[in-house]
């Protein structure tokens, strides 16, 4: 379950360089470069979606993600 508590604001690289070298090396590059290019696309796509307080495109794309993973829970 996403808790949305949860941000990558406050996490230091430098502290974590272990853990990121560790990532970088199990996940493919291409998988990654696409994921990228969704994410910003998507993050383009909800340029005009206003919630009226003032919630990043970021937080908009992970309310609806995880409202896609509930639905898809839910029908399982």
């Amino acid at each position: 379950m996403m808790d949305s508590t949860m941000t990558t604001s406050h996490f230091d690289m430098s502290r974590h360089s272990d853990l990121i070298m560790e990532i970088s090396e199990n996940v493919d590059d291409y998988e990654v470069f696409r994921f990228m290019t969704s994410y910003n696309s998507l993050l383009e796509q909800l340029s005009e979606v206003d919630d009226g307080f003032g919630t990043s495109k970021h937080d908009l794309l992970m309310i609806y993600v995880y409202h896609i993973i509930r639905e898809s829970e839910n029908a399982s």
